[in-house]
């Protein structure tokens, strides 16, 4: 028969065996969430405004899988995913905005951008629509990060806004590094090129 003392002494052993385990539950290790900026801007220096007119950049239109601050990676023709442990400081929306005002301020494409809100009077509105912002990382083709949007040029000074122009802009950029950082710095390539090519439409839109 088991003495007692035994009997304590092996119902000591089950508990911190027991325990050892839920313990080490406790101390396991979560993936750490981190934000990022894609810091675009435009390159030389800021060009003396050689327009007279006056723009107004309206705030981008997202479609719904992107108006979001995860990363969104594609992984199927029709599969995606987000990445809640890696995401943007803002949505990618306002980035694009932002980023967009920056860089056709700096453009001299026009006297003065303005934002919506702004009682200005203006000639003209840009208005855009965010239709992709998404690291394509699916088996059958190379990495990259893919910027697609769309910008309609309004004459803000006719009563019912004349459409201008309206033309649709897709980047893809190679993802030369395997951490979120290099998709970052893709994505920043990607959106540059785009905007470059808006400047040039702009400027002979209201040449």
């Amino acid at each position: 028969m088991m003495s007692r003392s035994v009997a304590r002494w092996v119902s000591a052993v089950l508990v911190v065996g027991l325990a050892i385990p839920a313990t080490s539950c406790l101390r396991r290790q979560y993936p750490v969430k981190k934000q990022y900026v894609v810091d675009v801007s435009r390159p030389g220096a800021a060009m003396v405004p050689e327009g007279k007119a006056i723009l107004s950049i309206a705030r981008v239109r997202t479609e719904p899988q992107y108006d979001r601050k995860s990363f969104v990676y594609r992984t199927g023709e029709y599969r995606y995913a987000d990445d809640f442990y890696n995401t943007f400081y803002v949505p990618p929306s306002t980035l694009i905005r932002v980023t967009m005002f920056d860089w056709i301020s700096a453009s001299g494409v026009f006297a003065y951008v303005i934002a919506p809100e702004s009682l200005v009077q203006r000639e003209y509105t840009l208005e855009s629509r965010l239709q992709s912002f998404y690291i394509d990382r699916r088996p059958e083709v190379e990495p990259g990060a893919v910027v697609a949007f769309t910008v309609t040029l309004v004459n803000s000074s006719s009563a019912r806004g004349k459409v201008l122009f309206e033309k649709s802009y897709e980047e893809r950029e190679p993802i030369t590094g395997k951490n979120e950082s290099a998709y970052v710095t893709a994505w920043a390539a990607a959106l540059a090129r785009a905007l470059a090519k808006v400047e040039l439409d702009l400027a002979a839109a209201v040449r």
